[in-house]
């Protein structure tokens, strides 16, 4: 019985990746103005819209008192024009993207993303398709990743995204900071 257990959080975890490498392969700079910005703010001016728009009980799980560099604007055109909708999704949306397994009362391990809504280019297709673009950025922990387990071309995704978390963020740290985002960035 634990055999068939952990063979199943083995490939829920898998799927998990598999979702993070599909949702991740745009590259979209134009539609995004990164700035500074002080999150415990944005939370609150995000929960503000949402609850003007939509009767719903809205609850924040976790704060962090903190600064992130991202589009403002985006993050809270998305967390407006989504909140308690059913809305397809169309180009120009933001969402959260984060696939995550959560034990009750023991633990929970999530990534977690932003990401774009846009028009993809897919050569052949008999219609418009959306992908999505990464629009936040950090290292993914490598205690949540089983190396041995990846093929190729998910290890080379992991890669090429910490290599792009490096070359965004690394700029805006320095010292201990930025040797540690170094670290976490290194190459699997």
């Amino acid at each position: 019985e634990v055999r068939v257990l952990v063979l199943d959080e083995l490939d829920r975890m898998r799927r998990m990746v598999d979702d993070l490498v599909m949702l991740a392969k745009s590259t979209r700079p134009d539609f995004v103005h990164p700035r500074p910005v002080e999150l415990d703010r944005l939370v609150d001016e995000v929960l503000d819209k949402a609850r003007a728009l939509a009767d719903r009980q809205w609850r924040v799980d976790a704060r962090v008192t903190a600064t992130a560099t991202l589009d403002p604007q985006r993050i809270t055109q998305a967390g407006s024009s989504q909140s308690g909708s059913d809305e397809p999704l169309r180009a120009g949306m933001m969402l959260s993207n984060e696939p995550g397994y959560y034990k009750t009362g023991e633990y929970g391990i999530r990534i977690e993303n932003l990401v774009l809504v846009v028009p993809a280019d897919v050569p052949g297709a008999e219609k418009k398709v959306l992908t999505f673009e990464t629009l936040t950025f950090a290292p993914i922990d490598r205690n949540l990743i089983e190396v041995s387990m990846l093929s190729e071309s998910e290890r080379r995704w992991v890669d090429d995204y910490h290599r792009k978390v490096l070359e965004i963020v690394g700029p805006q740290l320095e010292g201990e900071a930025l040797d540690w985002l170094k670290k976490q960035c290194e190459a699997l």
